[in-house]
């Protein structure tokens, strides 16, 4: 019986201290650079505002196109009941009376519309059905019946909004879509700004750790050179000095590396619980982007180009606008339809009569006190203001384009020099250890040792964040992906979209 109590007891523990190890392992999360990008594609605020700012765009597109088709609409009044005293004429007494009158009336219509696009007017076909019901003494029902009416309306020589939105509107699309992947470029800007910055933290605390190390060996070693005479108290009391200053730096370099996983934690929407090991690829691939490739991609690709070419063709439209408001404006319409009243709905649809109608309305401004003429003079300055606008701007984002395509290009010798500099500092410093103790050279030198050794390493760290960081702020710039210098394409899945709705990614 104790063999069992003992066997049970023993499982449970070692149950206990499995689950303990399971759930440990659970909590550590190692990530490179992609799989940062990765996550972050998924489940970042940044990268949910982009694709729902696409959306929103997309959806203004598609109300665009819906305006070239028709519209059909139901009008329906099923009871209007209302009880009213009224002023009548009694023809016997030759007299107006106020009598008590009691109507009921309802009504059914449909109306068929179409705007036509070039020209800027309306097609439309409708048919409507009214009945009036009198309760009272003199009690009737009468049906008016619109069976069918088709006309038209047509303003000339006047402003056609559907004209310029014809131009603008599809170029509004192209730049949401191009501005979508430059946004995703911007997110990982981001995340690897993220990244290094933890990474840099990571690092400034295992250099934190090993100097703490470093100068509590270094202090042993100065003790029994103390008692052997070998220096006097000043340098020891200097090496004392260097452990304090070097826990200290400890202490704060982990405060410092919490808040940055904190950090790393919320941007990517995982636990905080989770301890996130930064894993740093050294590797760097043999790219280059050529200058006049990325600005070729940079003129046809960046949104920026099409912005300053939607500016332009808005200035122009207001210029038209202007001109317009200026001019007289004629405005046609005409109807045909088919209509009958009778006491009952069947009769309302024998031998109706033809309705007709032709109107020309005209508008002509007289005395305005030059405020269109002011209009137009102000429209046509803007349109030049923006012309030199675009131009500046166009030759400002070229040179952003040569500048970060020169950085890139350059970026991958700094690494290999830093990391050159990185291992001379590393052996520099292990030899400069080495003489210290031996007693061939001085605090001074020591210190300086460990300091160069901690800048090399930093330096490194900060040339392949600069490396990472050209190289998707060029992407961003060019939308050409660098290893394969293609176009970069995003497709969604629109149909589901527009079915289910499109939800942010998110385990929170």
């Amino acid at each position: 019986m104790r063999k069992k109590a003992t066997f049970f007891y023993v499982t449970f523990i070692t149950l206990f201290i499995y689950r303990g190890v399971i759930a440990q392992e659970k909590k550590q999360l190692e990530l490179n650079l992609d799989g940062v990008l990765k996550i972050a594609e998924q489940k970042s605020l940044e990268a949910f505002r982009a694709r729902n700012k696409y959306l929103t765009k997309y959806f203004d597109y598609k109300n665009f196109e819906a305006q070239k088709l028709p519209t059909i609409s139901l009008n329906l009044n099923p009871l209007n009941y209302v009880r009213s005293v009224t002023q009548r004429y009694n023809f016997i007494d030759n007299r107006d009376e106020f009598r008590e009158a009691k109507t009921l009336n309802s009504s059914l219509g449909i109306n068929f519309s179409q705007k036509l696009m070039v020209t800027g007017g309306t097609l439309f076909l409708n048919s409507n059905l009214n009945r009036l019901e009198n309760i009272g003494d003199s009690r009737f029902i009468n049906f008016n019946n619109n069976i069918v009416r088709f006309g038209f309306t047509q303003p000339l020589f006047t402003y056609n909004k559907y004209k310029w939105e014809k131009k603008t509107a599809p170029l509004i699309f192209e730049k949401a879509e191009k501005e979508f992947i430059e946004s995703l470029q911007t997110t990982n800007i981001k995340a690897t700004e993220i990244f290094f910055s933890l990474a840099s933290t990571q690092l400034y605390y295992e250099i934190s750790l090993n100097n703490y190390e470093n100068a509590k060996m270094l202090y042993e070693h100065g003790e029994k050179k103390y008692d052997l005479s070998i220096i006097d108290q000043k340098e020891l009391l200097s090496l004392e000095l260097n452990v304090i200053n070097t826990e200290v730096a400890l202490d704060e370099s982990l405060v410092n590396l919490l808040n940055k996983k904190n950090e790393m934690c919320l941007f990517l929407k995982i636990d905080k619980g989770i301890k996130i090991t930064p894993i740093i690829d050294e590797y760097i691939p043999q790219l280059k982007m050529p200058l006049n490739f990325a600005l070729e991609q940079a003129r046809s690709n960046n949104p920026e180009m099409l912005n300053l070419k939607l500016k332009e063709i808005q200035s122009l439209s207001k210029i038209n606008k202007a001109k317009f408001e200026a001019n007289i404006k004629p405005e046609i319409s005409g109807s045909y339809g088919l209509n009958k009243s009778a006491e009952n709905y069947v009769d309302s649809y024998s031998e109706p009569l033809a309705q007709h109608q032709f109107n020309i309305q005209l508008s002509l401004p007289i005395i305005d006190w030059g405020r269109r003429k002011r209009n137009l003079r102000v429209a046509s300055d803007n349109h030049e203001l923006i012309l030199a606008e675009n131009k500046q701007s166009e030759q400002m984002f070229l040179q952003l384009v040569k500048t970060h395509t020169n950085n890139f290009n350059n970026q991958k010798r700094l690494i290999e020099m830093a990391l050159r500099a990185n291992n001379i500092a590393i052996k520099s410093h292990e030899l400069v250890i080495r003489k210290y103790i031996s007693g061939t050279i001085s605090i001074l030198e020591l210190h300086a040792a460990i300091l160069d050794k901690d800048q090399a390493r930093i330096k490194y760290l900060d040339s392949l964040k600069k490396y990472w960081i050209n190289y998707y702020m060029l992407q961003k710039l060019t939308l050409v992906d660098i290893s394969t210098k293609e176009k970069i394409d995003y497709k969604f899945n629109i149909e589901s979209i527009e079915s289910n709705g499109y939800k942010w990614n998110s385990n929170e």
